[in-house]
């Protein structure tokens, strides 16, 4: 009998320290910004994109921006608008920059090249930078700005 109660309690320690390991693994995914602790996480914001060079002057980037939607939905991100072309939906990271909200996330199209967005959230305004590496290697570099969409 004691070799049976042996058996029994060495299983629930494993058990036991399985579970603990789940649930600090699952604390560390929420620290990070990938589930519950996301303040990106569900929300799409309506943003001005705007090509930036040394031309560009404050009046001119109201009137050239493009419109376009930023989606974070399922822990991936994805663009809605003129600058979408196929991009593949992908995970982007959250993280923090003097107090505020950041996201950083690399996406990619077969047709266009690769992006790399970044930006801040400060209450419901969103503002970044995108860069834009095409096929042919030109980079192209943009900011933006916007809200949450209602």
């Amino acid at each position: 009998m004691r070799s049976t109660n042996f058996i029994t309690n060495s299983k629930m320690k494993s058990l036991l320290s399985f579970t603990f390991f789940l649930l600090i693994f699952s604390a560390g995914l929420q620290a990070n910004g990938n589930f519950s602790g996301d303040p990106f996480a569900g929300k799409t914001f309506n943003i001005l994109l705007t090509e930036v060079n040394e031309e560009n002057t404050e009046e001119s980037v109201k009137k050239e921006g493009v419109k376009e939607q930023l989606i974070f939905k399922d822990n991936r991100f994805e663009v809605a608008g003129k600058k979408s072309a196929e991009y593949i939906k992908t995970r982007y990271t959250v993280g923090e920059k003097e107090g505020k909200v950041t996201f950083e996330v690399k996406i990619f199209s077969p047709q266009e090249g690769i992006m790399v967005w970044t930006g801040t959230l400060d209450g419901n305004v969103i503002s970044g930078t995108a860069l834009w590496q095409k096929k042919n290697k030109e980079i192209v570099n943009y900011s933006y700005s916007g809200s949450i969409a209602e």
